[in-house]
């Protein structure tokens, strides 16, 4: 019992209590639109270290640390298990999510959300925008922390079902590598096609050293929106 009460205790601490943190920003950007779509990359280098300044360096040392602690106290498979996913929260998928998690809890209700997910493919968390009652945040959360990354990086048919969604007036587009699905100018002249008359916003967010920061400078430019750098 006192084990598992110690694993419980480290797991929460390493995660940062991210599901139940409330936040109105999506790395730093305002979500006030009324009707937002976040797009986020789950490919398979997504599962790579999170490249960042001090802060995620320090997050990572803590964490790695803390699943070294866990595996040797509770010993064993359970012990193994834990710390492989006190290790996850170091990953950019585990960034991701620690960001987006808050941010979808601190949606005003009167908001319409939806949440899309790609690699190879592209998967709606539902068929159309949800109102972000406290329901259908928490059940939004709960299917983010548990996507598992894998495949490509099918950047252009994201943002083409996202262009989909009936009455968006804003798209969060996080990823960490460069399409696979198209080039960087096919993906910038769909943009310009499909929002010359939509104006939806196109906010950005890069993580890693792998990205293709031009690229997304300029969609976000393009699109009203802003881009941040992970």
């Amino acid at each position: 019992m006192r084990k598992l009460l110690f694993l419980f205790i480290l797991m929460v601490s390493f995660s940062g209590c991210y599901l139940f943190k409330k936040q109105t920003t999506y790395y730093g950007i305002s979500t006030d639109a009324k009707n937002i779509v976040f797009v986020m990359d789950i490919s398979g280098s997504m599962e790579g270290k999170n490249e960042g300044g001090l802060t995620g360096r320090a997050t990572a040392a803590a964490a790695n640390a803390g699943a070294n602690v866990v595996e040797r106290t509770v010993g064993g498979r359970l012990g193994n298990i834990a710390g492989s996913q006190i290790r996850k929260q170091t990953t950019k998928l585990g960034s991701a999510k620690r960001e987006l998690i808050p941010t979808i809890k601190g949606l005003a209700e009167s908001t319409q959300f939806s949440v899309l997910i790609f690699e190879d493919k592209v998967k709606s968390w539902r068929s159309a925008p949800v109102t972000a009652s406290a329901t259908n945040k928490n059940l939004a959360a709960v299917y983010i922390d548990a996507v598992q990354s894998g495949g490509g990086t099918s950047a252009k048919a994201a943002l083409e079902q996202a262009f989909r969604v009936t009455g968006i007036d804003a798209i969060f587009f996080v990823t960490d590598g460069q399409p696979t699905d198209a080039s960087a100018q096919e993906i910038l002249n769909l943009a310009a096609s499909k929002n010359r008359s939509k104006k939806i916003v196109i906010n950005c967010i890069g993580i890693g050293d792998d990205q293709d920061e031009t690229f997304l400078r300029q969609l976000a430019a393009a699109n009203n929106g802003q881009y941040f750098r992970k």
